[in-house]
């Protein structure tokens, strides 16, 4: 969980003082914070796109386009498995 004083550091160009987001305003909320920051790209189209598409697990697949194309290359490769 992010709080205000290393959000910016994470995301300088998103978050004051080089950004325009107030980092206070996302601190202790991962969904608000996961939401503004990996919305609107990689395949996160939806509202709440963000915060469902995280990076999380072993793979740390973040992005809907991400966990897309490992789902279809585990699928392609899964028949060559003994």
């Amino acid at each position: 969980m992010a709080c205000a004083a290393t959000t910016p550091k994470v995301w300088p160009s998103r978050f004051r003082p080089t950004g325009p987001l107030n980092p206070s305003a996302y601190a202790h909320n991962p969904q608000k914070l996961a939401n503004e920051v990996h919305g609107r790209r990689m395949g996160n189209t939806a509202p709440g796109d963000g915060f469902a598409y995280r990076g999380r697990g072993l793979l740390q697949l973040t992005g809907k386009d991400s966990l897309a194309e490992r789902k279809e290359w585990l699928r392609r490769t899964r028949a060559a498995w003994p």
